[in-house]
Order: structure tokens, then sequence, then C-alpha cells
């Protein structure tokens, strides 16, 4: 997981990424239970860059799921969607404490995404 993190990383501005973002939630139809998941936290990750109070190796893997889940060429959009599901979790576990804290901290925020 850390070398898919890492192959998809690039620099780009915060604008781009909620861009790139809310363009690809547009093209992603009634799904199962667990995309929905995946959408939320990826919201929340946005979120907390968006905040800019994250370590540098935390905004990194943000935006790595962020960019990866905006990727294009899925050949089979559901299937696609599982390797998008196991690297949110991935990165959500990883920074679970620093994600918690945001949480806690961003209480009304967080609960209106």
């Amino acid at each position: 997981m850390e070398e898919k993190l890492r192959s998809y990383y690039k620099e780009v501005s915060l604008e781009e990424l909620e861009k790139a973002f809310k363009e690809r939630l547009r093209k992603v139809g009634p799904t199962m239970e667990h995309l929905r998941e995946t959408i939320l936290k990826l919201k929340i990750f946005l979120l907390i860059l968006k905040e800019g109070e994250a370590p540098e190796e935390v905004k990194r893997d943000l935006t790595s799921a962020i960019l990866y889940f905006c990727r294009e060429g899925r050949r089979w959009p559901l299937i696609g969607y599982c390797s998008d599901y196991k690297l949110v979790n991935y990165v959500y576990k990883k920074h679970e404490k620093f994600i918690k804290d945001f949480q806690n901290k961003n209480k009304f925020t967080v609960n209106y995404l």
C-alpha cells in the first residue's frame, strides 16, 4: 500500500484536488455501502487538507488517497472501487489517531459532510 500511495502522490493545489474529487463523485452512481463509507472518509481527508494543520506525511497520504480515487481508466468500476476501499481504509488506519483527534475537534463540521 505504501508503494501505491507514493506512486499516486503529486504536488497539486487544494483547489485542483477538490475539483477532481467533486468531478469523480459526479461519475459515481448509486453504490454499495462500502463505497459510501469510502467517500465519507475521503471527504474527511479533504476537510483535513483544507484546515492545513496536518503533518507533512499525513498530507501526502491523504492527497495520494484522493488522487487514487480520482484516477481515470477503471475497466470495471465496482471492482475498481474495491482497491479504493482498501487504500482509503489503509490510510485511515495508518493515521487513525490524527484523524480521530481532528474529528473530535471539528465535530460540528464533520457531522455535516
